[in-house]
């Protein structure tokens, strides 16, 4: 069997083939939004990683897959970027890694008590790929991200409905003050 790249996996599925079990992920990790979600969004960030090109260059690390997204106590706890180097290990959730094109082309290991379908595992790649497209920060340069960018990245439109939550839960008694 090839050796399985988040890539090889959007070649082989259409959004339509994981759409049932990535419901099933989404409706099992976030109840609370499952109702409102808007599927669209998640078939145009799936068409666009099939269309997305790798990095020319090799990284050093793998995806890790180390329980079923069903059985996860905190998120994202079972899927992350790890590297084994002599001595040397590193862990870095998947989520917050700088470069899509890497994990596009970075080999998949699955612990030998994990049983996923194809389908599932595409379903729990997009799901933690596209958590922080959710939050808008795909593809930013986690090691250089400046106050200034995110100035320029967000109207403040985008963010009033955030900006209120923090200000409330963090100045409550100025909160209902505020203009």
């Amino acid at each position: 069997m090839e050796q399985l790249t988040f890539k090889s996996l959007l070649t082989r599925f259409s959004f339509d083939d994981i759409l049932p079990e990535f419901k099933a992920l989404y409706r099992k990790i976030r109840p609370d939004l499952f109702e409102q979600t808007d599927w669209d969004i998640y078939r145009n960030v799936y068409q666009d990683l099939q269309t997305c090109k790798e990095k020319e260059s090799k990284s050093k690390y793998t995806i890790q897959i180390s329980e079923r997204w069903e059985d996860l106590q905190f998120i994202g706890s079972n899927c992350y970027l790890y590297y084994e180097g002599g001595d040397d290990y590193d862990y870095r959730g998947i989520g917050g890694y700088p470069c899509l094109s890497e994990i596009l082309d970075m080999r998949i290991n699955l612990d030998s008590n994990v049983a996923l379908s194809l389908e599932e595992l595409t379903a729990g790649l997009l799901w933690e790929i596209t958590y922080d497209k959710r939050n808008g920060l795909m593809d930013v340069d986690m090691e250089h991200l400046t106050f200034k960018y995110l100035l320029t990245r967000f109207c403040f439109d985008e963010i009033l409905s955030d900006f209120k939550t923090l200000y409330q839960r963090n100045v409550p008694e100025s909160f209902l003050k505020a203009d």
